[in-house]
């Protein structure tokens, strides 16, 4: 499967309720995460704090005014750096999947430090939401999680551009799609708030336990200690508690995020002077060197010492020492995609593709656009093959209806877009088609083992053009066995 599919996108944990008739037809995928490989991006002076969906990562550059040196909140997106604040002194705190970015401003010379939220429509700021405020965190909604006041911390989960809801006197740390917040207590520990009621969080045999990120699930990662006074990362998910342990040789772990498929980063320390860190990756049970999972050669990189975000995709940022010396920001991005040579005619006669607008495959696929696709190639089919598409796909296309409905806006994973895919090679294969993408002896353009198997992870445009690349008219590319 890797060759085709398992190629960039690590991400949806499904529902299967969510997906409707369409896994009906669908092939049970093995409840298994395939451990994803990255490449790395060298960010240069860009610092990293926070990376979303489609790889906009938050973070800061430097920059001189009235002859200073200062800092300057900005995003990036794969080599366009762009400010996402004037102030004098600025940082980024976080972003969420929209490219709205929050974080906090220095407007003067003074001490006044406010809270800002840029919003990717029209490049707009909301600055300051009040003094002394500090921004932790943005969800989906444009709602900012601020710590702010004087003596005493206040709390606040803002919905839109003011109007903040105190929720009492702790610090936050960060918020979900479901307006949750995390954060602590000095005297009680860590919590989360969800509609009015507070929940505190277990130990593992220590003091108390410091949230650090939640997901959509409201599972909550980050750090603890234990009986003996052992720093352990944790997970945190429906009352239970779970160690995430350590790497070897490392004595202590944390964890700094968690996306909504249960993929955790965080980082690994050693006791000595000075002290040696790692980042780590973990998914389904197993803790693993982040460096085990990218190939740095080439790159500006000797090694990665910190992982501070993942997205729901896979994206990945944090830092690495240099090979040349100092440190500097890293995006990983998943095991990049194999591009399609020559798109089928099919496409343009059908509309499948505008020529006018530049591609944009990496942005990840929901329900509605496979849909929109299979039915064109449905049509292609239909009108290509003798008898047609067949009684199956024409069920499957029919089933679907023709008004859109909210599961359309829903991702879509790799073991359902295969089951769909399943179906149109299976015609294919019966009209005794062995062209693109099909490499010579596939039935399906996906390799037979499950052992590169990424069916819980998304699937980008890009992978979704590919399983839809097949063309009837153009040359059958399957090898005879002298490989003529």
């Amino acid at each position: 499967m890797k060759t085709i599919i398992s190629l960039l996108w690590h991400t949806c944990r499904a529902s299967f309720a969510r997906f409707g008739w369409v896994l009906c037809l669908a092939l049970v995928p093995p409840c298994a995460h395939a451990q994803p490989k990255y490449s790395v991006v060298d960010l240069g002076g860009f610092r990293p704090v926070a990376v979303n969906n489609v790889g906009m990562v938050a973070g800061e550059i430097d920059v001189v005014v009235f002859g200073r040196p200062s800092r300057r909140a900005a995003r990036y997106h794969f080599g366009e750096i762009i400010e996402v604040n004037s102030a004098l002194d600025s940082n980024a705190t976080g972003i969420n999947n929209r490219g709205d970015v929050c974080g906090n401003e220095r407007p003067g010379l003074g001490p006044t430090v406010g809270g800002f939220l840029y919003t990717a429509e029209g490049n707009t700021t909301y600055s300051i939401f009040a003094r002394y405020t500090h921004a932790v965190g943005v969800n989906d909604a444009g709602h900012v999680a601020l710590i702010g006041g004087f003596d005493a911390i206040i709390s606040f989960a803002v919905s839109g551009a003011f109007g903040p809801v105190t929720i009492g006197y702790a610090g936050l740390y960060g918020i979900n799609n479901r307006d949750e917040v995390i954060g602590s207590r000095l005297n009680t520990g860590g919590f989360l708030y969800s509609n009015g009621v507070y929940t505190y969080l277990p130990t593992l045999g220590g003091p108390t336990s410091t949230p650090y990120d939640i997901n959509d699930a409201s599972e909550i990662v980050g750090s603890t200690t234990t009986a003996a006074g052992e720093q352990r990362a944790f997970l945190y998910s429906k009352g239970v508690i779970t160690n995430l342990g350590t790497l070897p040789g490392y004595a202590s772990s944390w964890a700094e995020k968690i996306n909504n498929i249960d993929q955790i980063v965080g980082g690994v320390a050693t006791t000595t002077t000075p002290s040696t860190s790692r980042p780590f990756f973990y998914e389904g049970g197993v803790i693993v060197d982040l460096n085990t999972l990218v190939d740095l050669t080439g790159s500006a990189f000797s090694e990665l010492t910190s992982a501070v975000w993942i997205s729901d995709p896979g994206f990945i940022v944090g830092y690495g020492k240099l090979k040349a010396g100092g440190t500097r920001g890293y995006l990983l991005v998943p095991t990049p995609l194999v591009p399609i040579s020559q798109p089928p005619g099919w496409w343009t006669a059908r509309e499948v593709i505008d020529p006018s607008r530049a591609p944009n495959d990496y942005a990840v696929v929901n329900q509605g656009q496979v849909k929109r696709l299979a039915r064109k190639a449905y049509d292609e089919l239909e009108a290509s093959l003798a008898g047609g598409a067949g009684p199956v796909l024409a069920q499957l296309v029919s089933s679907w209806g023709n008004p859109a409905n909210a599961a359309d806006y829903a991702a879509i994973n790799q073991g359902q877009l295969k089951s769909i895919a399943k179906l149109f090679y299976d015609r294919l294969a019966q009209a005794g088609y062995h062209g693109p993408p099909l490499a010579p002896g596939q039935i399906y353009p996906w390799s037979t083992t499950t052992a590169d198997n990424a069916d819980y992870a998304a699937v980008n445009i890009g992978q979704l053009k590919r399983i839809f690349s097949f063309d009837l008219a153009g040359p059958d590319t399957a090898s005879d066995d002298d490989g003529a």
